[in-house]
């Protein structure tokens, strides 16, 4: 019994640890990137679809505004790290961005974030 539980407890660790040092290409493998993105076509709807929203990405809320291109031009890297790592949306906001979606706003900005 005993010699069951440390086996249990040594598979448990290395399932934990197996993939921690892995990046979101790694585990997902990088975004297929070779369709132009459009700015206004594809990131603003997106953007505006599920991030400024009431109470989040709006005017008066002291979150970057989300409605006003400029700012998503702005905040363009900053979209694209908190997107890929998970942190926006935030995972209590109900709003989930589908992986098909992280990837599109990884391309914009992998493109250079052009205003088209």
């Amino acid at each position: 019994m005993k010699k069951l539980l440390t086996m249990a407890v040594l598979l448990a660790l290395a399932w934990n640890v197996s993939c921690s040092g892995d990046s979101e290409e790694d585990l997902f493998g990088a975004p297929d990137c070779s369709i132009p993105v459009s700015l206004s076509a594809d990131i603003l709807p997106l953007l505006q679809n599920n991030c400024a929203l009431s109470g989040c990405h709006t005017g008066g809320t002291g979150l970057p505004n989300f409605t006003e291109k400029q700012t998503v031009l702005t905040y363009a890297d900053e979209i694209r790290r908190r997107t890929r790592e998970g942190s926006m949306p935030p995972p209590n906001s109900g709003v989930s961005l589908t992986r098909e979606e992280i990837n599109l706003i990884t391309c914009w900005v992998d493109q250079g974030k052009k205003d088209n």
